[in-house]
């Protein structure tokens, strides 16, 4: 039987989620897992119907449902509720969100990377990539209702109107390759850079990992850093960087190691941190064309840290750049199966909450 695609999956299991708001936490993700988070972030609170596990329940079911009110999520855990453990309650919402109010915001990532982690180990060893993980790092947009506290934290674009546009975050996810699942997520107002978001996100990075993102990431001061932490890139060429290919010391066709000088120091680090830098950085060049169906190839130039030849063939590098693409796909999950293209939180700190959440392909 044919197997559906991705979004058919992601829908079905949107549907069964509305339906069941427990459904989520059956094999990832226990009652203790969440107190023992929740205790640990100094957050008590008394045993009623609403307890942190319920009101992520009903939480997440209120996000993907279609009414998205309050009362319809209280009505959706209820009835889940009393026809699992006959239980009841009164319908009145004020509970629900005094609960949900009362979560820390911390709490949300902490679940998401802890999700993300299980995730990672239920990965078998054959779908890694020369043993390693992969990790996919993208930036996106995403719009917020137009309150005074939103506009103060996640001001329109400027070239917008007063009155004309609305609050939007600045968004940095760092994705697993295989499962999908979003590792760790950072957001700031729109004159932030991905790439400092990304910088915040480093520490969901593990020794041995291999990074790729896209050109804008490709800067000599991140590459080192990273280098130093175990972690090998693949970013493509950042367009200001011209290369010579009769330059450096080829290993075959359209791969070839390069020599990559120091350049002026970047605002984000300090002199004492620049001056700890190497002078110079060995890195690799690989160029290859990316063939998409319905549009014209296009030459691409990666840079990697990844030296080796024969351990690491440059043809097996080109098609690993390739599911750069998947990223994609994870992005439009969050924002739109996962309803994060426009957030519904009135405050900037409810939105701090909200990006913790935990879309995976593999759902």
């Amino acid at each position: 039987m044919r197997k559906p695609r991705a979004s058919v999956r992601a829908l079905r299991a949107k549907k069964k989620l509305c339906e069941n708001p427990g459904i989520l936490f059956e094999d990832v993700l226990s009652e203790e897992e969440v107190d023992e988070h929740c205790r640990a972030l100094g957050y008590t609170w008394r045993e009623r119907i609403f307890t942190p596990l319920v009101t992520l329940w009903a939480f997440l079911s209120q996000v993907l449902s279609a009414d998205g009110s309050c009362r319809d999520a209280v009505a959706r855990v209820l009835g889940f509720l009393w026809k699992t453990k006959g239980l009841t309650a009164s319908h009145d919402p004020s509970s629900y969100c005094e609960a949900r109010r009362r979560l820390p915001h911390e709490l949300m990532p902490n679940l998401t990377r802890l999700v993300a982690g299980k995730l990672r180990d239920k990965v078998p060893d054959e779908f890694l990539w020369h043993g390693r993980r992969v990790r996919l790092v993208d930036g996106s947009s995403v719009q917020m209702p137009d309150t005074p506290e939103n506009q103060e934290k996640f001001p329109q674009p400027s070239a917008q109107a007063r009155g004309c546009g609305f609050p939007v975050v600045r968004l940095t996810a760092l994705f697993d390759l295989v499962s999908g699942a979003v590792l760790d997520l950072a957001l700031g107002a729109l004159s932030k850079a991905e790439t400092t978001l990304f910088r915040e996100i480093w520490p969901a990075l593990e020794s041995g990992d291999i990074v790729i993102g896209d050109r804008l990431f490709c800067s000599y001061a991140d590459i080192v850093l990273l280098k130093n932490r175990g972690v090998d890139c693949i970013f493509r060429l950042h367009v200001k960087r011209k290369v010579n290919w009769r330059e450096g010391r080829p290993l075959g066709r359209n791969d070839r190691l390069i020599t990559w000088q120091k350049g002026p120091r970047p605002d984000w680090l300090s002199p004492e941190e620049f001056a700890g830098l190497p002078d110079e950085l060995t890195l690799r060049l690989v160029r290859f064309r990316c063939t998409v169906p319905g549009f014209r190839a296009d030459e691409i130039i990666v840079v990697t840290t990844l030296l080796d030849e024969k351990e690491y063939p440059a043809p097996e590098i080109a098609e690993l750049y390739d599911r750069r693409w998947d990223v994609e796909t994870d992005l439009g999950h969050l924002k739109t199966t996962m309803k994060m293209d426009l957030l519904r939180t009135r405050t900037p700190d409810m939105s701090t909450a909200n990006s913790g959440r935990t879309c995976s392909r593999t759902t």
